[in-house]
């Protein structure tokens, strides 16, 4: 079955999230996949991250690429108790789930070697007056 690819198999352009920001992630198989059983469902971020647009690139079905984007200033408004900065974020791929295209599934989970922090600490403004 299908496993990610041995070199880059998860790459994310852009480690360093604030508030709302998005970046792209790209992720690698080691052959091409079926795409009908590749969903965002299989992809686990943490941090409190939102995975949307996940699309496959470059003409075949081994690289793919979804957006990441941290929580944003609404959510932190809404419910500042559980919106809260980390660091060291993974994102997990359920390979279980996937298939190649003769059928074979993968097994497991893979977890990413790269990770992702998140600031949602808003800018804060230090005014001295000196007299």
């Amino acid at each position: 079955g299908p496993t990610l690819a041995a070199t880059n198999p998860i790459t994310i352009t852009d480690d360093k999230l604030h508030l709302g920001e998005s970046t792209t992630v790209i992720i690698r198989f080691s052959e091409d996949i079926d795409a009908s059983s590749f969903s965002i469902a299989d992809l686990t971020v943490g941090g409190g991250a939102n995975l949307s647009n996940l699309r496959s690139t470059g003409g075949g079905t081994t690289t793919w690429e979804v957006t990441l984007t941290a929580p944003g200033l609404t959510e932190h408004a809404v419910n500042p108790a559980s919106v809260n900065s980390s660091t060291g974020n993974k994102i997990r791929v359920n390979l279980a789930q996937i298939t190649d295209l003769a059928g074979n599934a993968g097994a497991g989970t893979a977890v990413s070697t790269v990770s992702y922090d998140i600031d949602v600490d808003p800018p804060r403004v230090t005014i001295t007056l000196a007299d």
